[in-house]
């Protein structure tokens, strides 16, 4: 039996996030909402603080020449570095 202010194991916190997005994902009429209701709890259930912006940076443009620029939603850092999610 978990204690007061244990915190839910990842099976558990899994099931309340899917459950979430079940909730949520048919009220998501634009770009906005989806990312408030879908994107940033799923980057906060993978263990990034979404409120640090020397960790989860928003509206981040890439290096590109101009014809190919893309802007990329979030952009993802560690010791403010750009962080590789790749394997």
């Amino acid at each position: 039996m978990k204690q007061p202010g244990e915190h839910p194991d990842f099976g558990e916190r899994f099931a309340q996030h899917a459950s979430r997005v079940e909730r949520n994902s048919g009220d998501c009429a634009n770009e906005r909402a989806t990312e408030l209701a879908l994107v940033v709890p799923f980057i906060r259930f993978l263990g990034f603080d979404t409120e640090d912006l020397g960790e989860v940076y928003p509206q981040f443009d890439t290096a590109q020449p101009v014809a190919r620029k893309h802007q990329l939603t979030l952009r993802f850092l560690e010791n403010r570095e750009v962080r590789n999610l790749s394997s």
